[in-house]
C-alpha cells in the first residue's frame, strides 16, 4: 500500500454495506489522506451525516442545490486526486451509466476529469448484480473509463448466498491505494501475425489473443488506459480505450513503432505471437495455382521486436513485458529459455508452456520473471494482479541479479 498522501472524493450511496465504507473512510483519514464525503440522500437511511462528518473531519456534501455550494460538483472533482463510490448500489450505478445528473453524485460523475481514476465498489443482492441491466451498466461504466472493483461471494444482508457482497475494508484500501493516481497508458499486443504466401494463403500460428484480451480487461478495470493492438481474428477485450489491428510481422513492427513513438506509454505488454519467419517472395496480388504437385516456400528470418520496444518508445523509461511460450518443456527448461530474454531492454518475461494451458485459457500456469524476482501464477487473473502491482509500483527496473 502506498504511503503517499492523496486528496480523495469519497462518494456513498444507500446500502447496508455503508458500515464497511465507514471503516474505509476512517482508515484513509488515519493514514493521512485528505477526504471529502459526498452522499446520496438514501445513504442517510443507513448512516448519519454526523458520523460521516466526524470520520472525515469535514462537512458532508449531499445537496446539489445547497446555497453556497452549487458549484461544488465541479470544484470537488477538480480538487480530488481520485474518487471512490463505496458502496455503489444498482440504482446509483444505473444513474451513472446513463449520465443522469439530477443529484450531486450523478453531476460529479458526469463532470469527472477522465484522466483521474474513479473507482466503483459495488454492493447488492446477487440477482441484482447478475441482472442484464446491471451487467450492461457496469460494462458501460468500464468502457467509459471508470474502474470497477470486484465483489465477493458469501452471505448477503438479505440472508441469501451469492456474489454481490462488497469487499472488506482492507481489500478496498489495498485496491484503491495501490492503483496509479492518474490513468496511465499501457499498450498490449495480442494474437497472431499472418505472413502472406499469396493473396489468399498465409502462414500463422495457434494464438487466439485470449490471454492478452483477458489481461487487458482486468488491467482496464484496475484503472489503466489500454491500447489493444491485435492480429486478424483475435479475441478482443471487453474494454479498451483504443483498438489497432495488424496483419503481418512487418505491419505489426511498423504500427507498434508508430504508436510507441507518438504516445507516452508507461508500459508495453507484448503478448502477440509474432512469426519468426516470413515467406521471402510472397505474391500478395495473385493467387498461386493449386495445380502444381508441390509448392516450395522459402522463408527468411525476422528480427525480434521485443528488445527494440524501448528504442521505439517516446518514453525511454517504458516498462517492457514480453511472453515466452515453450512446448513440452520441463518447468526448469521453460524458465531457463525465458530468462535468456531478460536484458536492459526487456524488464519482465512471462514464462509458460503450451502443454499446460487449457483450451479456454482458464487454467494458465506460468511464472512472471524480472531480473530480481520470480512469481508463479495459476490463472490469468493472478497474472494480471501481479502485472498491476509490478507496473503500478514502478519497480520493474532494477540491477541484473
Amino acid at each position: 500500500m502506498t504511503t503517499s498522501k492523496s486528496k480523495i472524493l469519497f462518494m456513498m450511496s444507500g446500502s447496508i454495506a455503508a458500515f464497511k465504507a465507514c471503516q474505509v473512510l476512517s482508515q484513509l483519514v488515519k493514514e493521512g489522506h485528505e477526504v471529502r464525503v459526498a452522499a446520496t440522500s438514501s445513504t442517510f437511511q443507513f448512516i448519519g451525516a454526523a458520523t460521516l462528518e466526524g470520520l472525515s473531519g469535514h462537512k458532508v456534501y449531499s445537496d446539489l442545490w445547497e446555497a453556497g455550494t452549487m458549484m461544488d460538483h465541479i470544484h470537488l472533482t477538480r480538487w480530488a486526486d481520485f474518487a471512490v463510490l463505496c458502496p455503489a448500489t444498482a440504482n446509483t450505478i444505473a444513474h451513472l451509466a446513463h449520465g443522469f445528473a439530477d443529484d450531486l453524485i450523478g453531476a460529479m460523475a458526469l463532470a469527472w476529469p477522465k484522466e483521474k481514476p474513479f473507482w466503483i465498489v459495488p454492493a447488492m443482492n446477487h440477482q441484482m448484480l447478475s441482472a442484464p441491466a446491471t451487467q450492461n451498466n457496469l460494462t458501460t461504466l468500464t468502457q467509459t473509463g471508470f474502474s470497477l472493483a470486484p465483489t465477493q461471494s458469501g452471505s448477503l444482508a438479505c440472508g441469501e448466498e451469492g456474489a454481490g457482497r462488497m469487499l472488506e475494508a482492507d481489500e478496498i484500501l489495498k485496491l484503491i491505494l495501490s492503483a496509479p493516481k492518474q490513468k496511465q497508458k499501457i499498450l498490449i499486443t495480442a494474437g497472431a501475425t499472418r505472413e502472406p504466401i499469396d493473396g489468399i494463403r498465409f502462414i500463422s500460428n495457434v494464438s487466439t489473443g485470449q490471454t492478452a484480451a483477458t489481461i487487458a480487461t482486468q488491467l482496464s478495470n484496475l484503472g489503466w488506459d489500454i491500447t489493444f493492438m491485435h492480429g486478424q481474428g483475435s479475441v478482443k477485450p471487453e474494454v479498451a480505450a483504443k483498438i489497432v489491428s495488424f496483419e503481418s510481422f512487418q505491419d505489426l513492427d511498423k504500427k507498434i513503432h508508430t504508436e510507441l513513438a507518438e504516445e507516452n506509454y508507461t508500459a508495453v505488454i507484448h503478448c502477440a505471437a509474432v512469426s519468426d519467419y516470413s515467406p521471402e517472395n510472397s505474391k500478395p496480388s495473385v493467387k498461386l495455382s493449386s495445380a502444381q504437385d508441390e509448392l516450395v516456400v522459402k522463408m527468411k528470418s525476422n528480427f525480434k521486436i521485443l528488445p527494440r520496444l524501448k528504442e521505439y518508445s517516446r518514453n525511454k523509461d517504458i516498462a517492457v513485458v514480453g511472453f515466452k511460450l515453450t512446448l513440452n518443456e520441463t518447468p526448469e527448461q521453460t524458465l531457463k529459455i525465458a530468462q535468456a530474454s531478460l536484458s536492459p531492454a526487456v524488464d519482465a518475461i512471462v514464462a509458460n508452456d503450451w502443454s499446460q494451458v487449457n483450451r479456454d485459457r482458464q487454467l494458465h500456469p506460468g511464472t512472471l520473471l524480472t531480473r530480481n524476482s520470480k512469481k508463479e501464477f495459476n490463472e490469468l487473473k493472478d497474472l494480471s494482479s501481479q502485472l498491476n502491482q509490478l507496473l503500478a509500483k514502478g519497480n520493474v527496473h532494477g540491477p541484473l541479479s
